[in-house]
């Protein structure tokens, strides 16, 4: 993360952006200028002071899309600057890596918690603004954001006085930095006319702010679901139905996971607003005293619970899960190999406590990480022979009539004694694991389960078969995807 150097404190800043956009711009002359805008009403007005700065001349309003934002918010936000003839950019996906995305964060983690804000702003929102200014930048450019001191008690005490903070990579600079809530919303109300986009009204008395802001009363940029509360869902199905519908789909993927041992149920609800999350990351009390994400934590709620309505499908499966004495219904479908400690797992919920931790060094620590595999009983008893499914990141499948080519594993003390014959196929990545008893078919009716292992995807879906996931690159949907390609999308709700 990088540090920030606050500048000294100006006279008369108090209420007037000018003078801290006349500093910067005597400071750093002939920088170019980026106002950051997410589409709630600080940014958007921090950025339209800049605009009719006569000091400053902003060259581009960038959004930062996180991938899990609702589509309306960046929409607005292009149509906004458009009114006032400024080039708009989207920073998103192209700056990020595969394993940095959300869905894929989720799938492999859980959803986060407070702990793990940073870690989201990390990698939806600063990986992304840097790669930008690496890539479309000679200097490290001055950067308009709509940070206020008022926003919090420890915001004021973060937030330099100046209203201008440099990094490494850029100077942040906010306009508004002493503006109270009621000061904000007097600057608005007096520049509402350049604050809309005269289309988005929807009758003669409408102001085309924001819909997202107005119905959501947040910037809906970002939905990560660190700080979220879990009522939101409610919100967001009424007013952004598709949106919510991905939260439940995605929720299926990590409840589906979480009932294999392969993620702690506690971190498989969005918004689950517990004190720890999969991630095992502090939150930085000292981010950014001018960073993005910078008002999330005001909106940390309680732990989730058992108690009251559920509000996904995925929600209810985990709560019988969690609530119920009697046993699992699915019986040989969760049995299970788990591949660090080569045994063979009847409950992969408790296995993950029991399991040794992997190697030291994976992805610089060796925290949860687990490559449970399920026993495929349909192949096992078409082979004659206990077979698990293959590698869920691998591009090659054998198919029923090609064989495996079986790479065998050094014998080891750490074998279960029913694992005689270990090896690996070469092709998929499936495990042998010995004959044993002739494999049978259990009596239940699978259902879809996201596959994991520990690489850059987080595993395919098993719908028909391993090589007829709809989205075999990407089986669990980014929000754009989904949105984009619903009848694929839309298998675990």
């Amino acid at each position: 993360m990088p540090e920030h150097t606050p500048e000294p404190a100006l006279v008369s800043t108090a209420k007037d952006p000018d003078t801290i956009l006349e500093s910067v711009a005597d400071k750093y002359p002939d920088r170019q200028t980026f106002a950051l805008v997410s589409g709630g009403h600080d940014s958007t007005a921090a950025a339209l002071a800049a605009i009719n700065s006569p000091h400053v001349t902003v060259d581009a309003i960038l959004y930062i899309d996180t991938g899990i934002g609702v589509p309306e918010a960046k929409r607005w936000v292009r149509a906004w600057a458009q009114t006032h003839d400024v080039p708009f950019r989207s920073v998103g996906a192209e700056y990020r890596r595969p394993i940095d995305e959300y869905h894929n964060l989720v799938a492999n983690f859980g959803f986060p918690g407070p702990p793990s804000h940073e870690k989201m702003w990390i990698n939806l929102k600063d990986k992304p603004l840097r790669g930008f200014i690496a890539a479309e930048t000679d200097d490290p450019p001055v950067l308009i954001t709509g940070i206020r001191k008022h926003e919090s008690d420890r915001r004021a005490e973060i937030a330099p006085d100046s209203g201008i903070s440099t990094t490494n990579q850029a100077v942040y600079v906010s306009p508004l930095i002493d503006f109270t809530d009621s000061e904000i919303a007097d600057y608005r109300e007096a520049n509402a006319a350049d604050l809309e986009v005269p289309a988005y009204r929807e009758h003669d008395d409408d102001r085309g702010f924001n819909p997202v802001t107005e119905k959501l009363h947040t910037s809906g940029d970002c939905l990560c679901g660190a700080f979220g509360r879990r009522d939101e869902l409610r919100e967001l199905e009424l007013f952004y139905p598709a949106v919510y519908d991905y939260l439940s789909t995605l929720e299926g993927h990590v409840v589906d996971s979480a009932l294999q041992g392969r993620v702690d149920p506690r971190f498989a609800l969005w918004a689950h607003g517990q004190d720890q999350d999969g991630y095992d990351t502090g939150v930085d009390h000292q981010q950014a005293g001018l960073n993005l994400c910078s008002a999330c934590s005001n909106r940390a709620d309680s732990s989730h619970t058992t108690e009251g309505p559920t509000l996904t499908h995925a929600e209810d499966r985990l709560h019988e899960e969690l609530t119920s004495d009697a046993s699992n219904e699915c019986g040989d479908h969760l049995q299970a190999y788990c591949s660090h400690c080569q045994t063979l797992v009847d409950d992969p919920v408790e296995h993950r406590d029991e399991c040794p931790s992997p190697p030291a060094g994976l992805y610089g620590n060796a925290r949860t990480w687990r490559d449970i595999r399920e026993i495929d009983h349909l192949e096992s008893q078409y082979r004659g022979i206990w077979i698990t499914e293959p590698d869920p990141t691998t591009a090659a499948y054998c198919p029923t009539e090609t064989q495996h080519e079986w790479n065998p594993l050094s014998d080891d003390e750490r074998i279960h004694p029913d694992t005689d014959s270990l090896a690996v196929c070469n092709t998929c990545g499936a495990y042998r694991l010995g004959t044993g008893a002739t494999p049978v078919v259990p009596e239940y009716s699978a259902v879809p389960t996201t596959r994991w292992s520990e690489h850059d995807q987080p595993g395919t879906t098993d719908t028909d078969s391993p090589g007829d996931s709809p989205d075999a690159d990407h089986p669990v949907p980014s929000l754009a995807d989904f949105i984009e390609k619903p009848q694929t999308a839309q298998q675990n709700t």
